[in-house]
């Protein structure tokens, strides 16, 4: 297996992987929560999308926004567990503001 560094990240066999740190509940309960994914002959705990688009709601800049709606278009969402979460760290009101901004024309 090939692995370099590139910048902030590393490069495992073509995919770039940033590794961060949990220092808030809501990325503490994202890592506890990651799901088991396959990769060859092994497997990878990841974050789920909706813990994804949570932690960058939460930080707000333009680009986490942006990512949020790739990730709405992209990723298989559950929309019920993603309003869980959001619930549970007090994002409901920014997800509406949100949602207002993107639906906008």
């Amino acid at each position: 297996m090939a692995i370099n560094f590139r910048g902030l990240h590393l490069e495992v066999e073509g995919w770039l992987v940033q590794f961060l740190p949990a220092t808030s509940d809501l990325e503490i309960e994202a890592v506890q929560e990651a799901i088991e994914v396959p990769y060859g002959s092994t497997s990878a705990r990841v974050m789920r999308a909706e813990y994804i688009i949570a932690i960058k709601l939460q930080v707000g800049r333009a680009r986490d926004l942006f990512h949020i709606q790739m990730l709405l278009q992209q990723a298989k969402i559950d929309h019920d567990y993603l309003q869980s979460v959001l619930e549970r760290y007090s994002l409901k009101e920014k997800w509406q503001a949100f949602i207002g901004e993107a639906n906008r024309p």
